[in-house]
């Protein structure tokens, strides 16, 4: 059949373009005067001039250029053959009515050389495609992470790209040169990287534009000119599980886009959403956002209050007024993303109106409780129970009020599984620390890098581990057990399991032996004192170990 085509060429999708209806229309303007399509779908990988030494060799796949007087003997030799007839002016007799052959008659006023350069460009450009999207391909399979997949990417479209949130952060990009660029685009950039976040100019200019609304519509990467950056940009939607957990945005400061950056940037979307799945921000936390949020307060150490406070809405997160840092230390093996929602399950409290995800090796949670309500022993007794049951340790911070402080107060709950260990020989808190109970241990660690920490020790409590070391008797295990039990000899010589006259007996001596009265407060304090630095150089350990539940039992 054959029939008139001067129709303007129309853009066909990229993924389309490998079929011959689909390359046809690369043509330039008005190039086809008549055309025998039988099949208009055949897959076409590259275009050629039928020379002599063709003949024999013709593949279906190829678009040829070619004479009429050629064509009888090309029909004859190939299965099926695609054509572009140059000189003339109709289809020759039969060829017309062939059902092997797609055949294209060009205009008499086209230039042959002009349409056979026109598609040769596609090909040598879909041979560039590939080769960018095998660097990109290698930069995934590499598990360098997402920053390095952005690194490649820059180098191979040579425009700066950058990775945002959903929370307008930014997690990963390449911006290039910024420093000496006075254009609108690397003046809010260089802005923008001191907080690593889109600020609020970006923000109110995306939304009044329903840029994220246009993006969600499209399915695929959209192209326009951004008046807030003042240039052309691609921007794409990344989607994890049919969730849209971030946008991939490219400028065109360097080069302006062509159907390579369009093809390929598409791809790198896809790229860019796999290597989000690899990270375990994405794994360990009931909502991905709130995750990376988290692990952005942990992270910041001159956190802007306008930005939090903007994430904080964004994110729909509405705490109570009193917060808490709680860190969950593994005592063995690494936390596995499935480990720690085994974990959260058995702490269903602590997900209420609170944040958690892994950070460095621990899961860190940050808890929120109403203004008059503490932690209480009712979420001290579970944490206990699932810590035993995991083998954990739990630190625990002094309540705090803006989510901003929260570094400070992780480093208390860091601190605390520290310092209870460290002590847990005296008194065991069965792996659950809050730092409120240690925080004097710390202040010894300070004072002990100026100077040392024995000076604190009164002389006192030393005689009476000598006495103790030279005649074999437990008169320090006595002394400390009774100031444990807030100096009553009933409740001492019940936890030492001993007569209380026994218990009297050993006091006695203690006074002998250290000159120090016991009913003094200030006696009481200097001991308490001495006892725990001595805990803390390890130049003492009591023989019995007490939880603080026993003491407060007692």
């Amino acid at each position: 059949m054959l029939s008139q085509n001067r129709a303007k060429a129309k853009a066909i999708p990229w993924e389309k373009t490998l079929n011959l209806a689909a390359l046809l229309v690369r043509l330039p303007e008005g190039s086809i005067a008549m055309q025998h399509l039988i099949d208009p779908d055949a897959t076409v990988y590259g275009v050629r001039f039928l020379t002599p030494a063709e003949q024999g060799g013709l593949r279906s796949d190829v678009l040829y250029f070619c004479e009429p007087e050629q064509l009888s003997t090309a029909l004859d030799e190939a299965p099926f053959l695609n054509c572009v007839l140059i000189n003339a002016i109709f289809v020759p007799e039969g060829a017309g009515e062939s059902d092997s052959a797609n055949i294209v008659v060009l205009d008499a006023g086209a230039n042959p050389y002009a349409c056979f350069n026109a598609l040769q460009a596609f090909f040598v450009e879909e041979r560039d495609v590939s080769s960018i999207v095998r660097r990109l391909l290698a930069a995934h399979f590499s598990n360098k992470g997402l920053r390095y997949l952005i690194e490649e990417a820059y180098v191979a479209l040579r425009n700066p790209i950058a990775v945002v949130d959903t929370n307008y952060r930014y997690i990963a990009h390449n911006l290039g040169e910024l420093k000496d660029d006075e254009s609108t685009f690397a003046q809010v950039m260089r802005e923008e990287m001191l907080y690593e976040s889109i600020l609020e100019p970006g923000v109110e200019y995306i939304s009044r534009m329903g840029l994220d609304t246009e993006i969600a519509r499209q399915h695929k990467p959209v192209a326009r000119y951004n008046d807030h950056l003042g240039c052309n940009t691609l921007t794409g939607a990344v989607m994890v599980r049919g969730i849209c957990v971030a946008h991939v945005m490219m400028a065109d400061t360097d080069h302006p886009f062509g159907s390579l950056d369009e093809e390929v940037f598409g791809r790198l979307v896809l790229f860019v959403g796999q290597e989000l799945q690899k990270m375990a921000l994405y794994e360990t936390s009931w909502d991905q956002s709130h995750s990376f949020f988290l692990v952005d307060l942990l992270n910041d150490e001159q956190p802007v209050r306008s930005v939090i406070e903007r994430r904080i809405k964004v994110l729909n997160f509405r705490p109570f007024p009193r917060l808490y840092v709680l860190v969950i230390h593994p005592r063995e093996n690494e936390l596995l993303a499935s480990d720690i929602e085994h974990i959260m399950s058995q702490l269903s409290v602590l997900r209420r109106r609170g944040l958690y995800a892994k950070y460095r090796d621990d899961l860190v949670v940050l808890h929120s409780r109403q203004e008059d309500d503490p932690l209480d022993e009712d979420l001290l007794g579970k944490l206990r129970e699932v810590a035993a049951l995991n083998h954990l340790d739990v630190g625990i911070s002094n309540s705090f009020d803006y989510v901003a402080d929260i570094r400070a107060y992780y480093a208390q709950a860091c601190r605390a599984v520290t310092y209870g260990n460290l002590v847990k020989h005296a008194l065991d808190d069965q792996s659950v620390y809050l730092y409120r109970n240690y925080a004097y241990i710390q202040m010894m660690e300070q004072t002990s890098r100026n100077v040392s920490l024995l000076n604190s020790c009164h002389p006192a409590l030393l005689d009476l581990l000598h006495y103790d070391e030279a005649h074999g008797s437990e008169l320090m295990d006595t002394l400390f057990a009774y100031l444990q039990c807030a100096n009553s000899a009933a409740r001492a010589s019940a936890m030492m399991h001993l007569h209380k006259n026994t218990l009297l007996y050993r006091l006695g001596r203690i006074r002998q032996v250290t000159g120090m009265d016991l009913t003094s407060g200030e006696d009481i304090f200097v001991l308490q004192l001495s006892f725990r630095v001595l805990l803390y150089l390890g130049m003492w350990a009591p023989k019995m170990t007490v939880t603080r539940a026993e003491l407060h039992d007692a």
